[in-house]
C-alpha cells in the first residue's frame, strides 16, 4: 500500500513527476507534492515521509539544528524510533516558545530578533544511484519576533534584507546537515548539504533538489534559489514551488528575475502583493470565484463584517498601500477607549485570545500604540525614502473609524486577522476539509484554472 500526503493525497514515494517538471508549465502532481513539503515545514509530522523512504531528516528552528531522524531498519531499533518521535515534537515545541526578555530587549535592538528561520531537510534514495533532497522552508510563526524579518524592507542588493538574512541563517547550516544514509550508499565517509549543492553545479549531478515553502517560507525559497543559481547551481537539478509567495526583489531587470521556481498565488491574498515589488520565478495565479469563497471562507462567509474587511484589503495593491492602511488602523485605535484598544492589541501581538487579555493600564496602551505607529512610519521610510503621506493615512483612518462606529475594536481586529488568515492559508485544519484552504484547493481542485501571471 502506498504512502500518501495528508492534504492532497499525492504519493510521497513516487517521484516520477520530477522528470517532466517545468516551472513554466507545472504539473499537478509536482504542485501537490510541493504543497505537502511546505506543510511538513510547519508541522514536522515526519512519520509518513519516513515510511515513504525519506531519511536523514534535519530540522532547523532559529539557530538550533536538530538531526538524527532516520528510517528505522529494524522494528527492534527502539532508540531510533524514540528519537524519530521525540525530535519533531521538540522542534514543534521550540517554534512556539518565546523568550520575554529577548522580546523586550528587541524593542530597542531588533537585531536580537532576527534569528527566527525554520526549515526541514531530508533525502530519499532513488533508482540508479540517484537521490532526491527535499527542503521545506517554514512560513511566519506565531511568536511576535517571527514577524520582525518580514519588516526589514532594506534592499541595497535589490533583495529584501529580512528574507535574505533568513536565507543566510539556513545556509550557515549547510555543512552540518548530514546525510549518513546516502553517504553509506555512495561509499563515502560523509555527505552534507554543502556537498550536494556543489555537485548540483555539475551537469551529471546525482541529486535533484525539491524545495518548497509557504508565505515567509516561499520568500526565503526565492532568495535561496536565486543565490544558489548565482553560485552555479544548474536549473535542471532543482524543482521549486512557493505558495502564497511575497515579493522579495526590487529594481531588477527582467533577466535577473529568472529563477527555476513556480510561485502559486491567489489574487485574494494580500501577502502576495507585499514584501517588495518583484517575484523571483514564474508566477501562476488563481482567481477565486463565489463558489470557491463560499467553500474556503465558509466559517465567516455569511458575516457582513468579513465582506467589509475583505473589500478593504482587496483595494490594497502593494506594500506601500498596506503600510498606509496599517497606520490608518493604528491612528483609528487612538480614538477608541483605551480599554477597548487594549483588548484589540491582544490580537495584534498574537499572544492570547482577546477575551483572556489582561487589562492594561491606559498609559501602557498609549505607549504601545505610539511605538507601533513609529515603527510603521519607519518601515515606510526605509521602503520608499519618504515620509508617510498624511492625506492617504487620514483616508485610511477614516475608513477604519467608520467601521468602529458599528463594531468594537476587539471584534474588528479579530475579523481583520481572520480575513488575512483565511485568504492566505496553505491547508485546512478541519478533518475532511484539508483541501479547502486557498492553496490546497488550487492544487487539488482548481489546478486547471491556474494561469501564468506576467510581472
Amino acid at each position: 500500500m502506498g504512502i500518501y500526503g495528508r492534504i492532497t493525497k499525492t504519493s510521497l514515494e513516487d517521484l516520477g513527476w520530477i522528470k517532466d517538471w517545468d516551472c513554466e508549465q507545472p504539473s499537478r502532481e509536482g504542485a501537490r507534492f510541493g504543497l505537502e513539503l511546505a506543510q511538513l515545514a510547519y508541522d514536522f509530522q515526519t512519520d509518513a515521509w519516513i515510511n515513504a523512504g525519506w531519511t536523514d531528516i534535519a530540522i532547523q528552528v532559529d539557530r538550533r539544528l536538530l538531526t538524527g531522524i532516520q528510517a528505522v531498519e529494524e522494528d527492534k531499533d527502539w532508540r531510533q524510533m524514540l528519537l524519530n518521535d521525540f525530535l519533531p515534537k521538540l522542534a514543534k515545541r521550540l517554534t512556539v516558545l518565546s523568550n520575554p526578555i529577548t522580546q523586550l530587549k528587541g524593542l530597542r535592538d531588533e537585531s536580537l530578533l532576527y534569528d527566527t528561520g525554520k526549515a526541514i531537510t531530508l533525502i530519499k534514495p532513488l533508482e540508479g544511484g540517484r537521490f532526491a533532497v527535499a527542503i521545506g522552508f517554514t512560513g511566519t510563526g506565531k511568536r511576535p519576533q517571527d514577524w520582525v524579518s518580514n519588516t526589514r524592507f532594506e534592499h541595497p542588493e535589490k533583495i529584501h534584507a529580512g528574507f535574505e538574512y533568513l536565507c543566510e541563517l539556513y545556509e550557515s547550516n549547510a555543512d552540518d546537515i548530514d546525510f549518513p544514509t546516502a553517504a553509506h550508499l555512495l561509499g563515502v565517509e560523509k555527505l552534507t548539504l554543502e556537498d550536494v549543492l556543489k555537485e548540483c553545479c555539475q551537469t551529471d549531478s546525482r541529486f535533484t533538489l525539491i524545495v518548497a515553502g509557504h508565505s515567509q517560507g516561499a520568500a526565503v525559497l526565492q532568495v535561496w534559489a536565486h543565490r544558489r543559481m548565482g553560485e552555479g547551481l544548474q536549473a535542471r537539478h532543482i524543482r521549486g514551488m512557493g505558495f502564497a509567495s511575497p515579493m522579495v526583489a526590487a529594481g531588477m531587470a527582467a533577466e535577473e528575475l529568472v529563477c527555476p521556481l513556480t510561485l502559486f498565488v491567489s489574487t485574494d491574498d494580500i501577502f502576495t502583493r507585499t514584501g517588495l515589488s518583484q517575484h523571483l520565478g514564474c508566477v501562476w495565479a488563481f482567481d477565486p470565484d463565489e463558489e470557491f469563497r463560499a467553500l474556503s471562507y465558509a466559517e465567516v462567509w455569511e458575516v457582513p463584517l468579513f465582506h467589509e474587511i475583505f473589500d478593504l484589503i482587496s483595494d490594497v495593491r502593494n506594500i506601500e498601500e498596506a503600510l498606509v492602511t496599517v497606520l490608518g488602523y493604528l491612528e483609528a485605535m487612538e480614538t477608541v477607549p483605551r480599554k477597548e484598544a487594549g483588548a484589540a492589541l491582544g490580537y495584534l501581538i498574537n499572544t492570547m485570545k482577546a477575551e483572556r487579555w489582561l487589562p492594561m493600564a491606559e498609559d501602557t496602551v498609549g505607549k504601545m500604540l505610539r511605538f507601533m505607529r513609529m515603527s510603521v512610519r519607519r518601515y515606510y521610510h526605509v521602503l520608499t525614502g519618504q515620509s508617510t503621506p498624511i492625506d492617504r493615512v487620514r483616508e485610511a483612518r477614516i475608513q477604519v473609524q467608520r467601521l468602529l462606529v458599528r463594531y468594537k475594536a476587539q471584534e474588528l481586529t479579530a475579523m481583520f486577522f481572520k480575513t488575512l488568515t483565511l485568504t492566505h492559508s496553505l491547508s485546512g485544519q478541519s478533518l475532511g476539509r484539508e483541501d479547502l484552504a486557498p492553496y490546497s484547493y488550487m492544487v487539488v481542485r482548481g489546478f486547471d484554472r491556474l494561469y501564468p501571471k506576467k510581472a
